[in-house]
Formats: C-alpha cells, sequence, structure tokens
C-alpha cells in the first residue's frame, strides 16, 4: 500500500507537496492539542466536593487553595485565582475570575488557528492541482490532438489526485 501511495503522491504533481506540508502540519497540531487538553481533564465532581469540604465544613481558604493546587487544569485554575482575591470586594474577584478565565481559554485554543488555516487552505491547494492537471491536460491535447488519449489522461489523473488530496 505504500508504494502505491507513493505512486499517488508522484503522480499529484508539484501540489502534493505543499498538501503533504499542511498535513503534517495539521496532525501535528491535533496530536499537541488532544496531550493538552488530556492533562487539562479533572474530574470536577472530585475537585469541587474538596473545595466545598474545605470552605463550608472547615470554612479554611488556604486549605481550599491547596485543593486546587492539587489540581492541573483550567477549572482548579480559575477556582484558584477566585480564592486569592478572598477578601476583597465581590467585583475584584469576578474579575480576577474572568481575567483567570480568559488566560485558560487561550491556553486551550492555543494553535487551533493553525489547524483551521490548514482546513481552509488544503481544498484550495487541491483545486489549485486540479487547474493546473487540466491545463496540461489540454496543453498535451493542442499538441498531440486526439490521437494520444495516455498523454491526455496523465494531466486529469494529476487534476483529480490533487483534488482528492486537498479534499481529505
Amino acid at each position: 500500500m505504500t508504494g502505491q501511495a507513493f505512486d499517488y503522491f508522484r503522480q499529484g504533481g508539484m501540489w502534493m507537496y505543499p498538501l503533504l506540508f499542511f498535513s503534517v502540519l495539521a496532525l501535528t497540531c491535533i496530536i499537541e492539542r488532544l496531550i493538552v487538553f488530556a492533562k487539562a481533564k479533572v474530574n470536577v465532581n472530585e475537585f469541587l466536593t474538596k473545595i466545598r469540604k474545605s470552605l463550608l465544613v472547615n470554612r479554611n481558604v488556604k486549605e481550599a487553595i491547596k485543593v486546587c493546587e492539587q489540581y492541573r487544569g483550567p477549572v482548579a485554575s480559575v477556582t484558584k485565582a477566585g480564592l486569592l482575591r478572598y477578601g476583597h470586594s465581590r467585583e475584584d474577584i469576578e474579575k480576577t475570575i474572568e481575567n483567570a478565565a480568559l488566560y485558560e481559554l487561550d491556553r486551550l485554543e492555543k494553535r487551533l488557528g493553525v489547524l483551521a488555516t490548514t482546513a481552509n487552505v488544503a481544498p484550495m491547494l487541491g483545486f489549485l492541482g486540479t487547474v493546473t492537471g487540466m491545463i496540461k491536460s489540454f496543453g498535451t491535447l493542442a499538441e498531440q490532438g486526439l490521437t494520444n488519449p495516455a498523454a491526455v489522461a496523465i494531466g486529469i489523473s494529476e487534476a483529480l489526485i490533487t483534488t482528492a488530496t486537498g479534499l481529505i
């Protein structure tokens, strides 16, 4: 199967190289984001139960902050930011929580623009390959006429391969 894939890649023409680049880039971003999301995952029910116990039962904010430090991820970070402002005005605490949430959201959405760009650019590169393949086919057709359909088919094949790759 690898040999056939390599043959398709070669037959697809020069636009297959940028398509390969964007595919590898997208795959790298997807894997990196999956790792980040897996690390950010937390058992929220367990976490909130411990926070409630620290705050409501023991009435100990420092203990609740320590609970936040035991957990990783955005929920614990935002909760800790709010707890660190304990004793300040309600507006100050809300602003701090909002800022912490925006920071965590930015961290979680990091590099998603690369995936969006790839999703937009790859089909366009595939269609560009379609156009260049068809230009090659019509150029061959103009040179050789209808006497050699195999020569025309090479350009059409290039067009279809790059289209399929761009869409994939």
